[in-house]
């Protein structure tokens, strides 16, 4: 490796050897001919001359490039530092943010207005709090998964679910994340023909019945593909069911809501133009009273 004071000796120290006299050259190309043209011998000393200028030209262009590429590689590693210095400066300034000094259970109850419900059929994040905040920082994150009421409110938009795949990875990573929590479930949008994508989330809401806590189902195409998916399981116990919402149901058969005889804690059915229905228990067997 060539130092700073190697180079400024050596940049000071370069010079020519030959006589660059290009006029000279010219006029006696142009006036030197036959027995009159200088010895071959001077000729042949001029070009060792311009030979050696050459290499130690050469020399130098090397140099050069090795002081250049040595420069680059500082620079570079300069400029790591300083994003490294940065980055650890930003963290500094983050321990002093206001924000970390909020308790957890104030935090959490922030995030319980935040996460009022998480519309899992939507392209865009800022309609899914629950995952848009637990992306935030680790503390965060480490909250949100240990309170999973959190990820238990969703919302399915069915005209904009997604028809690529048939199963839902956002709502299995939500009903994952919510564990044995209450679920409520809001099923949006009409459908006017039922398709396999639309089955295959029927068929995953199905498989945590026993958790829905509310069940809103606006198309009745849904609702029925529901029941179906619901009848070829094992009798289902909605334990923890407290209101089933139907808006465009015409309730015209006593038994059409047999299924829902083991809710227990259902108390509010809303059904097509029937705004609410209430239910008294009576002992274990729950039966429903038309008011």
């Amino acid at each position: 490796m060539v130092n700073s004071s190697s180079r400024t000796t050596r940049e000071r120290s370069f010079h020519l050897q030959s006589s660059l006299d290009f006029e000279e050259v010219h006029r006696r190309l142009r006036t030197e001919h036959g027995p009159a043209a200088h010895p071959e011998s001077e000729i042949l000393g001029a070009l060792a001359e311009v030979d050696k200028d050459i290499d130690e030209v050469n020399k130098e262009v090397e140099d050069c490039e090795f002081e250049i590429h040595r420069l680059q590689s500082r620079i570079i590693f300069l400029r790591n530092h300083h994003r490294c210095l940065e980055e650890h400066k930003a963290c500094l300034r983050f321990l002093r943010s206001p924000i970390r000094k909020i308790p957890n259970e104030t935090l959490l109850r922030i995030f319980g207005f935040s996460c009022d419900e998480n519309e899992l059929t939507s392209k865009k994040l800022s309609t899914m709090p629950a995952l848009s905040i637990s992306g935030v920082c680790a503390r965060w994150r480490n909250l949100m998964k240990d309170f999973p009421n959190l990820w238990s409110r969703i919302r399915i938009e069915t005209q904009t679910a997604p028809s690529k795949h048939l199963n839902l990875p956002i709502l299995d990573l939500y009903l994952e994340r919510s564990r044995q929590s209450p679920l409520i479930v809001n099923i949006t949008g009409m459908v006017s023909t039922l398709q396999p994508h639309h089955s295959a989330i029927c068929v995953t809401l199905a498989t945590h019945s026993n958790h829905w806590k509310q069940l809103t189902v606006w198309s009745s195409k849904i609702y029925n593909e529901l029941n179906r998916t619901l009848h070829s399981q094992k009798p289902p116990h909605f334990l923890m069911l407290e209101e089933l919402i139907l808006p465009t149901l015409t309730f015209n058969a006593p038994d059409a809501l047999d299924r829902y005889q083991n809710a227990p804690n259902l108390i509010s059915l809303s059904l097509g133009i029937i705004p609410l229905v209430n239910l008294a228990s009576g002992g274990n067997e729950n039966p429903i009273r038309w008011m």
